[in-house]
């Protein structure tokens, strides 16, 4: 009797298991909530997308919480609590890009939950960026369709430049101070940053990214070191205007992929927006690059179809290939300590372009560790494809210090 029990309880137990693993994968997914505030006095857009990504890791789910544009930039690590047909997200943590908001850990920061055929959004600490939108227990969030790949908006966090991205996106952001080789140590430049986005449709990865420099003359210097840096291959450099700034226009063709970058000086800031295809300069990077605004210049999400995208065709199986691969600089400690060696750096290379989970097997001093994984960050490649596609595929790779 004892045994026939246990059983009957172990069977309880598994189908009690079995049914919370289906209530939380029913909630994995990305959802989107835009704000439209229209325009400031002065022209800018008053735009600001919200995206909650959740995941499930180790058998429980997480969330990664972050809003861009006008005056905003959140990023946060949430908790996640499933009851049936609500999900609740609590405070983890904030990530890097985070400059709103003070919680606590557990704290609540938003609720959706799912009523007949309405998902309903009940704001906590959470809240939207416009008053208007502030009323609780209202149609805001929606999950993106897992069939088709949809586009967000990031930004400059002083919001002079926005771009349309796609929402499989991934970022990278280093605060520490980098230097940039140009030939040799003697002739590197610092510079703070990168902070890059990427993302990824179909068979083209798209991706920005921007370095800051103290003055206009460094920047300047420092983009004709990154053009300076350019793969091999036909190509050449066209001087184009956007929006009323003087920019460069790298373009490559070889017989396995298309490649275009922008070089923008901004102030104290360069820009490299990119785009990388299979099948040459297709709509998705027409997309991309008309989608570009600065300070308030340019198309606005309203006047552009961002659903086209998902026709492209999904390239056959291929194996990872790295189209670009930067040498780290030295930082002036590193340098001046006379430092050798090398660090090996385990990373995903996943389907947004921009690699991640970043596991440094071996270390050197003086910043050198952050110097490699700047450099990593700024790969440039197109994902594993398998059974049609993009698939994460873990590699080591390994960057040589040496000042002689």
């Amino acid at each position: 009797m004892v045994g026939k029990y246990s059983k009957l309880f172990l069977l309880l137990f598994v189908v009690l298991l079995s049914e919370i693993s289906l209530a939380q994968s029913e909630w994995t997914g990305e959802y989107f909530y835009d704000e439209d505030g229209g325009e400031t006095a002065g022209g800018t857009k008053i735009y600001v997308a919200h995206t909650i990504k959740v995941t499930e890791q180790d058998g429980n789910l997480t969330a990664h919480i972050y809003s861009q544009g006008f005056q905003t930039s959140r990023d946060i690590f949430a908790d996640v609590d499933v009851r049936e047909s609500e999900i609740k997200f609590r405070f983890r943590q904030k990530g890097p890009d985070d400059t709103l908001g003070s919680y606590a850990p557990g704290d609540l920061l938003l609720a959706l939950v799912k009523r007949d055929k309405e998902l309903l959004t009940f704001w906590h600490e959470f809240k939207p960026v416009l008053d208007e939108n502030l009323e609780t227990g209202l149609e805001r969030f929606k999950i993106a369709k897992r069939e088709q790949k949809l586009w967000t908006e990031v930004s400059t966090p002083d919001s002079r430049v926005v771009l349309q991205i796609p929402s499989n996106f991934e970022r990278f952001r280093s605060n520490g101070i980098l230097d940039v080789v140009q030939g040799s140590f003697k002739e590197s430049l610092q510079v703070s940053g990168p902070t890059i986005f990427s993302g990824s449709v179909a068979n083209t990865i798209l991706r920005m990214e921007y370095y800051a420099l103290p003055t206009d003359s460094d920047a300047k210097t420092l983009s004709k070191v990154y053009r300076n840096k350019t793969s091999r291959g036909k190509h050449g450099y066209k001087n184009r205007n956007l929006h009323g700034h003087d920019i460069k226009v790298f373009v490559q063709t070889t017989p396995d992929y298309f490649r275009e970058s922008w070089f923008l000086v901004l102030n104290d800031r360069v820009f490299v927006f990119t785009a990388m295809s299979r099948n040459g300069r297709n709509k998705t990077v027409e997309h991309f690059f008309a989608g570009i605004r600065i300070d308030g210049q340019g198309d606005s999400p309203s006047d552009t179809k961002l659903d086209f995208a998902t026709s492209d065709p999904v390239l056959p199986d291929s194996s990872l290939k790295i189209i670009q691969k930067t040498t780290p600089g030295y930082s002036t400690l590193a340098r001046k300590k006379g430092i050798t060696g090398s660090i090996a750096i385990r990373l995903t290379f996943g389907e947004s372009g921009l690699v991640t989970n970043m596991q440094v097997l071996n270390t050197l001093p003086y910043g050198l560790d952050l110097q490699a994984k700047a450099a990593a960050a700024q790969l440039l490649y197109f994902p594993e494809v398998k059974n049609g596609k993009p698939s994460p595929v873990s590699k080591t790779v390994q960057y040589t210090f040496s000042i002689y």
